[in-house]
């Protein structure tokens, strides 16, 4: 029988694998509930650029929680169409959710950053 972990990644696993027929750059969301985590990845699987709330530049902006929240998430999404690269604005990308369902917190971020990406 497989366990919570194991179950996490074989979802993960078929996303991407979905995914990887597009030659597009992906954007990967992490989620815990300390932190959110967002990566643009290329084809060839090189990150190229990265953010967290852990940063120490959003720190400030998230007020000392120490959860981070659905309201957060769109804050920190603000954040990161900010501190984004302008050569990425309008780039073709998919969103990899990572095996995470499609609400709340992603849904809250992959929401946000529509606009300043094509999905």
């Amino acid at each position: 029988m497989l366990n919570k972990l194991q179950k996490k990644i074989r979802r993960a696993n078929r996303v991407r694998f979905k995914l990887s027929k597009s030659k597009r750059m992906r954007i990967t969301v992490y989620r815990s509930n300390k932190n959110f985590s967002v990566q643009i990845i290329d084809q060839n699987g090189v990150s190229r650029f990265g953010l967290s709330t852990s940063d120490k530049r959003f720190r400030e902006i998230r007020g000392g929680m120490k959860y981070i929240t659905v309201d957060q998430v769109e804050r920190f999404a603000d954040f990161f169409k900010e501190v984004c690269p302008k050569e990425y604005k309008g780039e073709h990308v998919v969103f990899d959710r990572g095996g995470y369902i499609y609400s709340g917190k992603v849904r809250s971020f992959a929401e946000n950053v529509r606009g300043f990406f094509n999905f």
